[in-house]
């Protein structure tokens, strides 16, 4: 099952399930927890598109410089099934902020 992350590959159409962790997210988290792999999980759950917009207010924070391309992408505005993060410019009440030292 392809990684599922809302700022790069969430497939709009899909539900919430389970999905497979991509190397580089294992690898992210790998460093977070000291190298620690052994306690680092390989699978996670996703919401849907569909569930994320219903909610009343959404906040996509990021903190990771591999983060910093789709985070631009997204705040240039347009709205496209590649990057379907962008269909949070959609939401009546949504903010996208990167901690660190790009994109607030």
């Amino acid at each position: 099952m392809p990684e599922a992350e809302i700022g790069r590959e969430e497939f709009a159409a899909l539900p919430s399930r389970l999905i497979a962790l991509s190397p580089l997210t294992v690898e992210t988290n790998r460093r977070l927890t000291a190298g620690g792999e052994d306690i680092v999980p390989r699978h996670a759950a996703t919401m849907g598109m569909r569930q994320i917009l219903a909610a009343g207010t959404l906040l996509l924070l990021a903190c990771f410089p591999e983060q910093k391309r789709p985070l631009e992408a997204i705040k240039s505005g347009r709205i496209t099934p590649e990057l379907p993060a962008s269909y949070l410019l959609r939401a009546a009440d949504s903010e996208i902020a990167m901690i660190g030292d790009i994109l607030l």
